[in-house]
C-alpha cells in the first residue's frame, strides 16, 4: 500500500494510509537526489555501448526463451558488452521517459576523458554548478508539465463527473463527492475516529486499476488516515454495503504528481464494507484529573522510597567508616604501648 503526507494530513494511494512508497517514487524526478559523482557515473553508462560518433548502433533484440527456441545472437562478443549495453538501454529509456535533454556525444567524450585520465574541460566546481543548474531546469520542466497535465486531467474529470452525477442512483454530496450504492448494508456506520475493514479496488476514469485489495485480502485502516473523499465516503456506508465512490481531484491528491493518474485526476473506488472497530472512548475530564493525580502520587511515592533507601545506604556507609576508624586507632595505640615497655636486657 502506499502513503503520502500532504498539507499536514495523511493522503494515501489506494486508499490505504501507508505502504507502496516504491510505486509513488516512480513518478519522481530521478536526478533530484543524486550526488554529483553518482549522476556522472549514471549518465556515462548511457553511452557505454554504441554511442560513439560514427559507430553503428546495435539494435536491441528482445528474445523470448522457450523450449526448443534458440535465442537470437545479439552481436556482442562478451557478457561485459551485453551488460554495458543493457544498462545503457535501461538508463536511456529512463532519461527519455522523463524528457531529460542531454547531448549524448558530449557525454560520451566526457566519459572517455574521465575514464582514460585525459585532461577535463571542467573543474569539479564547474561540474557541480552545471549539474545543479541542470537539476533546477529539470525540476522546472517537471512542474510545468505537471501543471499542464493537471489542467487536462481536471477538464476530463469534470466532464466525467457531470455526466456521472446525472445518472440515476448516483448521489452527489455538498463537497462534490459522488457515490452509488450497489448493494445496501444494514450494519453500523463508521465514524471519523473508527478503523474499518473492507475490500476495495481503485481505478481511473478510463478503467485502469491502480490499486486493489483483491490479491492481498481485506484492508484495515483508520477512516481519518485516507484521502478526504475516501474518508467521507466510508462514513456514508453501513457495514455490508457495496458501493462506488467517485472522488474529484480536490478530494483526492489534488495537483500532486504523486497520485495515481497524475495531477488533477479523478479516482473511482469500488468498496465493500466488512466491519468497524470503534475507537476507544475518551475519558471524561474528571477521569483525566483523577488519572493525573494518581500518577503524580505514584511518582512521589517512588521518589520518597528511593530517597529513603539512599539515605539508609549513606548511614550504613558512615557507620562502616566509623567502625573502621576505631579499629585503626586501637592498633596504633598498641604499637605505642609496645615501644614504651623495654625488655629487661636494656635495664
Amino acid at each position: 500500500m502506499c502513503g503520502v503526507a500532504e498539507t499536514g494530513s495523511v493522503i494515501v494511494f489506494g486508499p490505504v494510509f501507508s505502504g507502496l512508497n516504491d510505486f509513488l517514487k516512480l513518478g519522481d524526478l530521478a536526478l533530484q537526489n543524486v550526488t554529483t559523482p553518482c549522476l556522472m557515473a549514471i549518465t556515462a553508462l548511457l553511452v557505454s555501448a554504441g554511442s560513439a560518433r560514427g559507430q553503428a548502433e546495435v539494435e536491441p533484440v528482445v528474445a523470448v526463451e522457450a523450449e526448443g527456441v534458440q535465442t537470437p545472437d545479439d552481436g556482442f562478443a562478451s557478457d561485459r558488452e551485453r551488460a554495458s549495453y543493457a544498462i545503457g538501454v535501461d538508463i536511456g529509456r529512463s532519461f527519455k521517459s522523463q524528457s531529460i535533454d542531454i547531448d549524448v556525444d558530449v557525454l560520451g567524450r566526457a566519459l572517455r576523458a574521465a575514464y582514460t585520465g585525459q585532461a577535463l574541460r571542467q573543474t569539479q566546481q564547474q561540474s557541480e554548478a552545471a549539474l545543479r543548474k541542470f537539476q533546477e531546469t529539470l525540476a522546472q520542466h517537471q512542474e510545468e508539465q505537471a501543471a499542464q497535465d493537471g489542467v487536462a486531467n481536471r477538464e476530463v474529470g469534470a466532464a466525467f463527473l457531470a455526466e456521472n452525477g446525472a445518472r440515476e442512483g448516483v448521489i452527489t454530496t455538498e463537497s462534490g463527492l459522488q457515490y452509488e450504492i450497489l448493494a445496501p448494508g444494514e450494519g453500523a456506520t463508521a465514524g471519523e475516529t473508527d478503523t474499518v475493514e473492507l475490500n476495495y479496488t481503485g481505478t481511473l476514469i478510463d478503467g485502469e486499476v491502480f490499486d486493489s485489495s483483491a490479491d492481498r485480502g481485506p484492508a484495515r485502516f483508520p477512516v481519518e488516515g485516507v484521502i478526504p473523499g475516501f474518508s467521507e465516503g466510508l462514513q456514508l456506508l453501513p457495514v455490508g454495503t457495496k458501493a462506488k465512490l467517485y472522488i474529484p481531484a480536490d478530494l483526492a491528491y489534488g495537483d500532486s504528481p504523486r497520485g495515481p493518474g497524475g495531477p488533477g485526476s479523478t479516482l473511482i473506488f469500488e468498496v465493500e464494507m466488512l466491519g468497524i472497530t470503534a475507537a476507544p472512548e475518551e475519558p471524561s475530564l474528571e477521569e483525566q484529573i483523577q488519572d493525573a493525580q494518581t500518577q503524580m502520587e505514584d511518582e512521589l511515592r517512588t521518589i520518597r522510597e528511593e530517597s529513603e533507601e539512599y539515605i539508609e545506604e549513606l548511614k550504613a556507609q558512615l557507620k562502616a567508616e566509623a567502625e573502621s576508624g576505631e579499629g585503626e586507632s586501637a592498633t596504633v595505640g598498641g604499637e605505642e604501648s609496645g615501644e614504651a615497655q623495654k625488655p629487661p636486657m636494656y635495664d
